[in-house]
Formats: structure tokens, C-alpha cells, sequence
């Protein structure tokens, strides 16, 4: 297919794509999907070659088509485009034309995977189109063997940064030809079969990557024997697992200056010797999963020696912690920073002296994993030493319960996350986790334990419906596993009723009566006492609607007086008359009132006031409390309430206790008001709604005129 067919089909295909909106997750028949985000993958044996797509796409991914050679031409629909990232995977190419990318300006990223057809010769001669813009390379599953001398020659002065040759079948690597990459941050030799590497100077690499090859020492990181110099002085993270190495030299991890990470999974040491780390000034996070063939067997007193480690993995490694095997007063004695320790499935002692002086010195210590470590019980004072302890997994241990939880996890717990799924516990109740340790607890996992469904389960039932703590796998790994019948039922579909907990006994029922009866008794004797004034209140009440039923009717409206009632009160009552007496009688029932400090002319005398508002008013409120009865101007209000009175009957006053009057205030006129007259007690709470009822009452307006004097 020459250039003018091409285009001719570039033509073609663009007036196709032209009316594809940009958000459709398509665009070349049924052969390639584009996406919003720029990427267009294609996959099809049956597309030889590749497409014209929209002008947003700025990825493509060719994956399982038929192009066997990539050119000018093979890439010349690309030119409509601005594409930054160019992947070819398993195309059966077997050539690369030397021109190839000259067109692709904006180049970064480019990869060719899964063609083993191509050698690496073949691609070498292509390298020289590629554009100063490319930063990543991947060339991976190719099975080259070899790479050619000055493979990247053509690349020096390009800011190459990263470069994959993972998956490949190198067995011996010399490094040097990386020469012209001056500028590498990464480079990534996993999956292949080194068996020897020799390392050239990376200064400006930050992470190199050897896992899953046959090396079976590890590399040297020293320019030479006599020079300590690092030939890898910033290199952050180093990644030599699942290799053949059986030992590591006493040196082995000298000249790495920067190291964070260093992850050694999967090698077939069996002895981790003395102060294998301590060179490493800036080492923060150490794997060492599964190592061992086929276990791990010693771990040297001041193996972990080192002031700045901050994690270490040690998962499936099967290493005993017993005395023999490692000595618990010095393994982690002098790794002050750790905070993440994972020690999934190893083996622990039941000792708990042995356990405390392996971990007292973890004091910092925030994340422990301790599953599947075969731990019958809870150590006794070890995680109460960890004050800043977070994250505790003990699941898939045979852990059965515990009797003095103060004595595991101390007086105050940090625990936020507690995992004890996958043990033997049986029953939670209150007194399985302190209160302070569930107050802190925001996670935690019991699923997978072999509960009974009693009574005995109650509380735990309720913990998990009432608190705030995320229960992680419930209700579906929380089944009972006794009694029998109940075996396999979910937990939460279990409910204990008090009848079935709680038999009843006759004693029980003679009790309750006895008690009731005392109760009662102290009842009555308490609302004697405390009722008294709402007593008097409702026989007040009482004796209004007796004199209804004589003959009077209520009417709330009042025609023959201006107001319903003139109100006499003190100063220092003035507050509840004008907020609380106001509100309910005028505001709430439409009543009016004359109170003399809203209602009172300005510029006539108080008596005349007096004198003149009683006449407009249809009933009269004496409003008393103890200073009123201290009050000389309220005594001779008295003598004209009595007056009053006299001339009206009793029921044209209204008497209203606010508080109570001492005996030595109590006036005779005052008394002999009290006497002769029956009177309301006002109290707040329960009864006060009695008493504005009463109150009320005794302000409706009978038929006919008012009540007329006692003769």
C-alpha cells in the first residue's frame, strides 16, 4: 500500500469521524474504541494497519493486529493528530523502518511489547527518528537475548527518563550500554534470566528494579573494591526480589547512600547476619516476604540495626520467634522509628515474658500485624506498651478469649482498627473489650468465629446494633456455630427475648407486689405534700363550675365593664404579671386587663387612678406574695379590695398566691381577706396548666348583671 492510497483512505475515514461527537466511545467501525480522556485503542487481526481517529486522540494503542512492518507510511494517519503516547502489543511485527516516527513531533511515550519477531538490531536503526521529546520507553516480552552494542546510541542527548525491558531472556547485562541515557530516573530489568549484571554510574537514577531473575548474589553497588563510591548515589528505591540468592555478604548493601526502599520478597537467604542494614542511612521501608528456602531459620541479634527504618514486611516467612532462633531483648532493640511491623504468618512463643521483651521497645510502633502467627491467647502487657498503636490484625490465630483485659491492652488504648476475625471466639461481652477501647475503636472484624447463639450473646448484640463502631464483614461471616440447631444461622437473625433469658421466679412476683405497695405508700405521701397547691387550685375550679350549673354562663365577652379585670400588685412582682399573666390571660384566652403601669393617666393621682379604673373593671386580681404583704401601698390597696368586696360579693375578687407570706409580714386586713375569701396558688411545672384553667373559669362572665353586695 503506497503514501497516495493511504491518504486516499485517510480522506475517507475522516468524512466517516467527521459528525462522531467527541464523548462517543468510538470511532473506526467496530475495530477501535476512542475515549474522552484521548485514548484510542485498536484490536483486530483483521486491521493491517493503523486508522485515522478524531482530533482529541492523543494515545494509541495498537493491541493484536496484523502489521508486520511500522513506517512512514504505517504511521502516516497519524499526522493528523497530536499524539504524545504511541503503544504497539503483540502486532506480529517483525520490522521497523529507520524514518519510522520522524512525523511524530510531540512524541513522550513509547512502547513495543509481545513481538518476537523483532530483534533488537532491527529496532536499533529507528531509534534515530524518534524525537528529543520522548521521556519513556518500554520494550518488554520480546524475548531478546542480547542488546547489540551502541543499542541507544542514536538516543543520547534525548531526556530519556524511564526504561522497561521486562520480560525479556537477558542472562548477562553489562549496564554501560545505558551510557547515553544521561538523564534516567528508572530503569526496570525484571522477568528476564540475569544471571550476572555488572552496574555502571547512575547518577541521576532513583529506582532500579531486578526482581524475578537468576541472580544468586547480590550485584555490587561500589565503583570498586578500594572505592566506596556509589555507582548508584541517588537511587531511592531498589528492588532485588524472587532471585537466587542464597546469602548476603557481609557488604552486600554498602555504596546504596539514598535507599528508601529496599525489597528483597522471595530470595532463599536462610540467616538474616548482623547489621546487614546499618549502612543504609535513609532506609525507611524493608520487605523481606516470604524469604527463606524454605524458611527463614535465624535472625541475628542486630540484624535490624538501623535508626531511620520506619516499615518492615515480613510476611510467610515461617520464622520461628523462639529463643534459639532470635533473640527477643535485641532484634528490634535498635530500630527506635518503626511504626508498621507485618509478621503475617510466622510462629510466635506463648511466653509472655518472651513476647514483652520482643516488643517493649516498639514504642512508636502504629500498625501490627500478627495474623495467622498460630497465638492461642492474648499476650499479657505487650500492646499496652504501644501508645500509639492504630492498626492491630490478629486474625486467623486460635485465640479463645481473654480474662483480664486491662492486663492486654492497658488502662487507654489508640487502637482504631482491631482485627480478630478467624479465631475461636466464642461469646463477646461486655467486659471482652474495655470501655475506653471501644470508645477509640472505629473498625473492627470478628467475622469468621465460631459464636454461640444463647443468651449469653446479648450484649454483643445490642453493642452491634447501638454503637458507632464499623463491625467489617457483617452479618454474613457472623454465624453460629453452637448449639447444634442453631449451627450456620446468621447472627443478627438470632434474638433472645427477655422469656426465653430470664426464667421467672414466684419470689419474684411476692417481691414486686411488696415493693409496689411501698412505692405507692411514698406516692401518696409525696403528692399530698407536693400536690397541696393544686389541690386547693382544682377544689377552686370545682366550686367555679358548682355556681355554673346554678345558673351561670360563660361569656368571654364583656360589655358592661371596659376591662374584666383590674390587676393590684406589687412592684416587685411586676415581671410575672407583665410576661406571664398577660401572655396567658390576654394574649392566649382574649381577655383584658388594666394594669395600672400600662393603663394608669398621666398626670391624674395614683388613688384617682385607683378609683377610677376599679369602676371600669368587672372583677378585681389581687395578686400576693410576700412583698406585697411588706408593702404599705399594697395594704391600703387591701382595705380597698375590701371595700370593694363588700360591695360586690366575694366572687368580684379573685385572689391569686404568687409565693408564700411569712408570718410576721401577715397584716390582719391581709388575713382576713385570706380567710373569708378563696384564693388561687400559682406554681410553676406540674399544675400550672390547673391553674390558668381555674383562673380563666373565674374570669367568664356570668348572665346577667354582677354579683351584688353582702348584706
Amino acid at each position: 500500500m503506497n503514501l497516495l492510497q493511504l491518504f486516499v483512505i485517510g480522506i475517507i475515514e475522516q468524512l466517516y469521524i467527521a459528525n462522531i461527537p467527541v464523548n462517543k466511545r468510538f470511532c473506526y467501525k467496530t475495530f477501535c474504541t476512542c475515549y474522552e480522556n484521548g485514548l484510542a485503542v485498536c484490536s483486530s487481526r483483521s486491521l493491517e494497519y493503523v486508522p485515522k481517529f478524531p482530533t482529541f486522540v492523543r494515545e494509541v494503542s495498537m493491541i493484536n493486529t496484523r502489521l508486520p512492518l511500522i513506517s512512514e507510511n504505517t504511521l502516516y494517519n497519524l499526522t493528523f493528530n497530536k499524539i504524545e503516547k504511541l503503544k504497539f502489543e503483540a502486532n506480529s511485527v517483525e520490522s521497523v523502518s529507520k524514518n519510522a516516527f520522524r512525523f511524530l513531533k510531540q512524541l513522550t511515550t513509547f512502547e513495543i511489547s509481545e513481538q518476537p519477531q523483532l530483534t533488537s538490531d532491527n529496532l536499533k536503526d529507528s531509534f534515530t527518528s524518534l524525537q528529543s521529546s520522548v521521556q519513556y520507553l518500554y520494550f518488554t516480552a520480546n524475548r531478546w537475548a542480547l542488546l547489540p552494542d551502541k543499542m541507544f546510541d542514536s538516543l543520547k542527548g534525548n531526556h530519556i527518563k524511564v526504561l522497561h525491558l521486562t520480560g525479556n531472556q537477558f542472562k548477562n547485562l553489562d549496564c554501560t550500554i545505558f551510557q547515553p541515557f544521561g538523564r534516567l530516573e528508572r530503569l526496570h530489568l525484571s522477568n528476564n534470566k540475569i544471571e550476572h549484571i555488572v552496574l555502571k554510574e547512575f547518577g541521576t537514577l532513583l529506582k532500579l528494579e531486578l526482581k524475578n531473575n537468576f541472580l544468586d548474589i547480590i550485584p555490587s553497588f561500589c565503583v570498586s573494591s578500594s572505592n566506596s563510591s556509589s555507582l548508584l548515589p541517588n537511587v531511592r528505591t531498589l528492588d532485588i526480589s524472587n532471585n537466587y540468592i542464597t546469602t548476603f555478604q557481609k557488604h552486600a548493601f554498602e555504596c546504596l547512600p539514598k535507599v528508601k526502599v529496599l525489597i528483597l520478597d522471595r530470595v532463599n537467604v536462610n540467616i538474616l547476619p548482623n547489621n546487614i542494614f546499618s549502612n543504609m542511612k535513609w532506609l525507611r521501608h524493608l520487605s523481606l516476604n516470604s524469604v527463606g528456602n524454605p524458611k527463614l531459620k535465624v535472625i541475628e541479634d542486630y540484624a535490624f540495626n538501623s535508626s531511620t527504618l520506619e516499615t518492615i514486611h515480613m510476611q510467610n516467612c515461617r520464622f520461628n520467634f523462639f529463643i534459639g532462633m532470635c533473640n527477643p531483648e535485641t532484634i528490634f532493640s535498635l530500630c527506635p522509628k518503626l511504626m508498621n511491623l507485618e509478621l503475617i504468618n510466622n510462629r510466635f512463643s506463648q511466653n509472655d515474658k518472651f513476647l514483652q521483651k520482643l516488643f517493649r521497645p516498639l514504642s512508636n510502633l502504629r500498625w501490627l500485624s500478627l495474623s495467622s502467627t498460630k497465638l492461642s491467647k492474648l499476650p499479657l502487657q505487650v500492646f499496652s506498651y504501644m501508645k500509639a498503636l492504630n492498626h492491630l490484625n490478629l486474625a486467623g490465630n486460635r485465640i479463645t478469649g481473654w480474662q483480664y483485659p486491662v492486663d492486654i491492652f492497658g488502662n487507654k488504648s489508640t487502637i482504631h482498627i482491631l482485627d480478630l476475625s478467624q479465631n475461636l471466639i466464642s461469646v463477646v461481652n461486655e467486659s471482652t473489650f474495655p470501655r475506653y477501647l471501644r470508645e477509640n475503636l472505629q473498625k473492627i472484624n470478628l467475622g469468621n468465629n465460631p459464636f454461640v447463639c444463647t443468651c449469653d450473646q446479648r450484649w454483643f448484640l445490642h453493642w452491634i446494633k447501638e454503637s458507632n463502631v464499623t463491625f467489617l464483614n457483617y452479618p454474613l461471616s457472623f454465624k453460629c456455630a453452637h448449639p447444634p440447631e442453631k449451627t450456620g444461622t446468621i447472627l443478627a437473625n438470632f434474638h433472645p427475648t427477655d422469656d426465653i433469658c430470664i426464667p421467672w421466679n414466684p419470689l419474684y412476683t411476692m417481691a414486686i407486689i411488696l415493693l409496689s405497695f411501698f412505692v405507692l405508700f411514698i406516692l401518696l405521701g409525696a403528692v399530698a405534700g407536693k400536690c397541696q397547691t393544686n389541690l386547693k387550685n382544682y377544689i377552686y375550679l370545682i366550686r367555679l363550675n358548682y355556681n355554673r350549673r346554678q345558673g351561670y354562663l360563660p361569656i368571654l365577652n364583656s360589655d358592661d365593664f371596659e376591662y374584666h379585670a383590674f390587676v393590684v400588685y406589687c412592684d416587685a412582682d411586676r415581671t410575672w404579671v407583665h410576661s406571664e399573666l398577660l401572655r396567658e390571660i390576654e394574649s392566649n384566652n382574649g381577655f383584658r386587663l388594666c394594669i395600672h403601669h400600662r393603663n394608669f393617666e398621666v398626670g391624674q393621682t395614683i388613688t384617682c387612678n385607683v378609683d377610677n379604673f376599679l369602676t371600669k373593671a368587672w372583677k378585681v386580681i389581687v395578686v400576693m406574695s410576700n412583698d406585697f404583704a411588706m408593702s404599705e401601698w399594697c395594704q391600703w390597696e387591701v382595705d380597698v379590695v375590701q371595700e370593694r368586696r363588700r360591695k360586690h360579693g366575694k366572687d368580684g375578687v379573685i385572689l391569686v398566691m404568687l409565693t408564700n407570706i411569712d408570718s410576721k409580714h401577715m397584716t390582719s386586713p391581709l388575713r382576713i381577706l385570706l380567710d373569708s375569701t378563696p384564693y388561687l396558688r400559682y406554681q410553676r411545672g406540674v399544675g400550672e396548666v390547673l391553674f390558668w384553667n381555674a383562673l380563666v373559669e373565674a374570669l367568664n362572665k356570668p348572665i346577667g348583671h354582677p354579683p351584688v353586695a353582702v348584706v
